[in-house]
């Protein structure tokens, strides 16, 4: 008869042979029952399977002798030959065997023994500087009207991290605040716009009346904020300083150029012209003549392009074209892990292709970087005092490449409006009424006065001999081949010469220790 149809009763040992039987055909549930704990098996020798004993085991695996280490054996290290107990390892560590005695309270160590603590308030943490976030602080983009008054905490993929006077709180992504919107300040007055002209200010976290999403509170003021957005009274435990900004102090105007390339058509020296098709790019005439009769392949930026008689120089667009007043600088925006190394980043933007903070205004009597209507005159002195007054702010002078690079986009071959001297800061047009504004926002930079830079020429003379000449404050002597051999470099050009104004112009007739009323300076400072 077939298999499938014989009983177990009818087989007899011997009768059905291994080709009979088709693999895999023979399943768990039809072997016979095994009694607990053991393993199929031969014991020894050739024979039929068997259920092998835990010891018959042991011994097949020839570690009958295997034991328990103690907890001793453990902290010592001398249990390789032994197993281990959960228990002796908690014993070898002095672990206790009960729960804490008291209800909430957990296992800490005291460096010899475990003791049971009580933990601190919820949220509580030890690291009292403790600010994280995916994405910096930013605002002022030129998107649109709203976001160039606008600064994004997180963003829509991004959260933060804050302790608050010991506590941990969080900011959850997707958070902003407009400028113009009265609940976002702790004085409404901000929220019009023009009395945001040329001022700093900072963000606040603060303590919300109940859970773990700070509050977030604009203010001017540089300690603490003068109102919190749950009613309590605002102290150094109960807010934190995150970040701040600087707003436009006078609106840009239109800093794109207003004519497109023409073909064989004439244009001057420092006229400005965007492609047909824009493309991020304008181009400034440097040497005059007409235009081809078709279109040139423009050079990359900085790069010179000749078209017809004419050649062009290749600039970017001006990003700030169209801002208002009291619009947010989006270089100047600034958080606890991005901002000027160890100095406050007040009246100050970021270069990113210098990789330095520097000044937006010229320094005035105190060698800060403020706004001014007219009040707090424009500094003008020698190069060793603005050395030395930088210096005591944790500032520097600007190099020769800083300061092109930083200028870029302000006013060429052009002064102030008037070609003279004024003591405010910021806020000028030029003689063709457009704003003198870097890329960055960086004012006044070509124009009105030369700035001193941290670099020197020699002025070579036939006449005079070789002798010490004091240096001023009696602070040792110079050995130079006349009075006026040792040249400082200024850059930008004053209010009374025009033509010879920009980002490139270099003035190299004064000497270290000379003055004069269109000689100012403009601080930088390396990036954290």
């Amino acid at each position: 008869m077939p298999i499938t149809e014989i009983r177990s009763a009818q087989i007899k040992d011997g009768e059905i042979s291994p080709s009979d039987i088709a693999n895999g055909a023979v399943t768990n549930a039809k072997l016979a029952n095994m009694t607990g704990p053991s393993i199929k098996g031969v014991n020894a020798g050739t024979g039929s399977p068997m259920d092998l004993t835990p010891s018959q085991v042991i011994a097949m695996l020839g570690i009958s002798s295997l034991s328990k280490a103690t907890s001793t054996e453990v902290a010592a290290g001398t249990d390789d030959t032994k197993y281990v107990t959960a228990l002796a390892l908690k014993n070898s560590h002095n672990v206790p065997s009960v729960a804490p005695g008291t209800t909430g309270n957990i296992l800490t160590s005291n460096g010899t023994d475990w003791v049971s603590t009580t933990p601190a308030a919820s949220g509580s943490v030890v690291v009292p500087a403790l600010f994280e976030r995916d994405v910096r602080i930013m605002g002022g983009s030129s998107t649109n009207a709203t976001s160039r008054r606008t600064v994004v905490l997180t963003s829509s993929i991004s959260t933060m991290v804050i302790n608050i006077g010991g506590t941990i709180y969080t900011l959850p992504v997707s958070q902003s605040k407009d400028l113009n919107t009265s609940g976002n300040w702790d004085t409404a007055t901000y929220a019009t716009a023009a009395n945001r002209a040329g001022k700093d200010f900072y963000v606040y976290a603060c303590l919300p009346t109940s859970g773990i999403v700070a509050d977030i509170i604009l203010s001017a003021n540089t300690t603490t904020p003068s109102s919190m957005p749950s009613g309590a009274t605002p102290s150094a435990t109960n807010t934190r300083k995150i970040g701040g900004f600087h707003c436009l102090c006078l609106s840009a105007g239109t800093l794109t150029p207003t004519q497109t390339r023409a073909n064989s058509y004439y244009y001057g020296i420092g006229n400005v012209v965007a492609p047909v098709t824009s493309n991020g790019y304008q181009y400034r005439c440097t040497v005059a003549g007409t235009t081809a009769a078709s279109v040139p392949a423009f050079g990359p930026i900085g790069g010179n392009t000749i078209d017809g008689t004419l050649k062009w120089t290749t600039e970017l667009i001006h990003p700030l074209s169209g801002y208002l007043t009291g619009d947010i600088l989006p270089a100047s925006v600034w958080d606890l892990k991005w901002k000027p190394k160890n100095i406050t980043p007040e009246g100050m933007v970021y270069s990113a292709w210098t990789n330095i903070w520097v000044d937006i205004y010229p320094a005035d009597s105190t060698y800060t970087s403020t706004y001014s209507t007219g009040s707090g005159a424009l500094i003008s002195t020698n190069w060793m005092s603005f050395v030395d007054g930088f210096g005591g702010l944790g500032k520097r002078l600007l190099r020769d490449q800083e300061f092109q690079i930083i200028a870029a986009g302000t006013n060429e071959q052009t002064s102030i409006s008037g070609a003279a001297y004024v003591t405010s800061r910021g806020a000028h047009v030029d003689t063709a009424s457009r704003r003198m504004i870097s890329n960055i926002g960086c004012e006044d930079c070509t124009g009105l006065i030369n700035q001193w830079i941290d670099e020197q020429t020699f002025n070579y003379s036939t006449v005079g001999g070789w002798a010490y000449l004091t240096t001023e404050g009696s602070k040792g002597q110079m050995y130079m081949q006349n009075s006026v051999a040792d040249m400082k470099i200024s850059a930008g050009g004053g209010f009374s010469s025009a033509a010879s104004c920009g980002s490139r112009s270099r003035q190299m007739s004064s000497t270290r220790w000379g003055t004069s009323s269109d000689r100012g300076g403009r601080a930088c400072v390396d990036s954290i």
